[in-house]
Protein backbone atom coordinates (compact mmCIF):
# COMPACT_ATOMS: atom_id res chain seq x y z
CA UNK A 1 0.00 0.00 0.00
CA UNK A 2 2.75 2.51 0.90
CA UNK A 3 4.61 1.64 -2.32
CA UNK A 4 1.46 2.40 -4.33
CA UNK A 5 1.06 5.74 -2.49
CA UNK A 6 4.67 6.67 -3.29
CA UNK A 7 4.09 5.85 -6.96
CA UNK A 8 1.04 8.13 -7.04
CA UNK A 9 2.93 10.98 -5.39
CA UNK A 10 5.77 10.59 -7.89
CA UNK A 11 3.45 9.99 -10.85
CA UNK A 12 4.25 13.17 -12.79
CA UNK A 13 8.06 12.85 -12.75
CA UNK A 14 7.95 9.08 -13.33
CA UNK A 15 5.55 9.33 -16.26
CA UNK A 16 7.57 12.18 -17.76
CA UNK A 17 10.79 10.18 -17.46
CA UNK A 18 9.23 7.05 -18.96
CA UNK A 19 7.66 8.98 -21.85
CA UNK A 20 10.95 10.67 -22.74
CA UNK A 21 13.05 7.50 -22.46
CA UNK A 22 10.67 5.42 -24.58
CA UNK A 23 10.35 8.24 -27.11
CA UNK A 24 14.12 8.39 -27.46
CA UNK A 25 14.36 4.62 -27.88
CA UNK A 26 11.59 4.63 -30.51
CA UNK A 27 13.47 7.37 -32.38
CA UNK A 28 16.60 5.21 -32.20
CA UNK A 29 18.46 7.66 -29.96
CA UNK A 30 20.28 6.98 -26.75
CA UNK A 31 18.01 7.26 -23.69
CA UNK A 32 20.71 9.53 -22.29
CA UNK A 33 20.67 11.89 -25.30
CA UNK A 34 19.44 15.35 -24.22
CA UNK A 35 16.38 16.82 -25.91
CA UNK A 36 13.47 19.11 -25.17
CA UNK A 37 10.73 16.51 -24.79
CA UNK A 38 10.29 16.76 -21.04
CA UNK A 39 7.03 18.05 -19.59
CA UNK A 40 8.52 21.39 -18.50
CA UNK A 41 9.90 22.03 -21.99
CA UNK A 42 6.52 21.30 -23.53
CA UNK A 43 4.86 23.77 -21.16
CA UNK A 44 7.48 26.39 -22.06
CA UNK A 45 6.84 25.72 -25.77
CA UNK A 46 3.16 26.52 -25.19
CA UNK A 47 4.23 30.05 -24.26
CA UNK A 48 4.20 29.87 -20.48
CA UNK A 49 6.96 31.54 -18.51
CA UNK A 50 9.42 29.48 -16.48
CA UNK A 51 7.67 30.56 -13.28
CA UNK A 52 4.25 29.57 -14.59
CA UNK A 53 5.53 26.24 -15.91
CA UNK A 54 6.89 25.43 -12.44
CA UNK A 55 3.55 26.42 -10.89
CA UNK A 56 1.69 24.16 -13.33
CA UNK A 57 3.93 21.22 -12.46
CA UNK A 58 3.51 21.99 -8.74
CA UNK A 59 -0.27 21.95 -9.23
CA UNK A 60 -0.19 18.50 -10.84
CA UNK A 61 2.12 17.19 -8.10
CA UNK A 62 -0.12 18.57 -5.35
CA UNK A 63 -3.14 17.07 -7.09
CA UNK A 64 -1.54 13.62 -7.28
CA UNK A 65 -0.42 13.93 -3.65
CA UNK A 66 -3.98 14.75 -2.60
CA UNK A 67 -5.21 11.66 -4.39
CA UNK A 68 -2.59 9.61 -2.53
CA UNK A 69 -3.67 11.11 0.81
CA UNK A 70 -7.29 10.38 -0.02
CA UNK A 71 -6.42 6.75 -0.71
CA UNK A 72 -4.52 6.49 2.59
CA UNK A 73 -7.45 7.93 4.55
CA UNK A 74 -9.91 5.53 2.90
CA UNK A 75 -7.91 2.41 3.68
Amino acid sequence: SSFFIAIIILAIPLLDMAKVIFGRILNRKSPFFPDRNHFHHQILNLGFSERNSVLIIYFFNVFSSLIALRLVNNS
